[in-house]
């Protein structure tokens, strides 16, 4: 038969064991955890990249606009002063 003191011993053994496989689950719960949010940290920051691509060829495209209107205008410009120039020789 065993002793109270063999079966306390027993006790205190099975709990440790179940306390480290807590701490084992636990952590791995972590470790997910953090690996899901470095994933939604480069997520995000492949998102902000792709915001401000996005913009710099707006503005580019943006800005190409502006030079094509300001060189049409620059030509009807052009071709007026040179109706004006006409009219008044004539």
């Amino acid at each position: 038969m065993s002793s109270p003191q063999v079966e306390m011993e027993k006790r205190q053994e099975q709990g440790s064991r179940e306390l480290d496989q807590l701490d084992a689950s636990l952590f791995m719960e972590i470790k997910e955890v953090v690996v899901l949010l470095l994933l939604i940290d480069l997520l995000l920051g492949l998102l902000d990249v792709h915001v401000q691509i996005a913009e710099m060829v707006g503005n580019s495209s943006g800005n190409q606009r502006k030079h094509e209107q300001t060189e049409h205008g620059t030509h009807f410009a052009e071709e007026r002063v040179e109706e004006e120039s006409r009219e008044e020789s004539n």
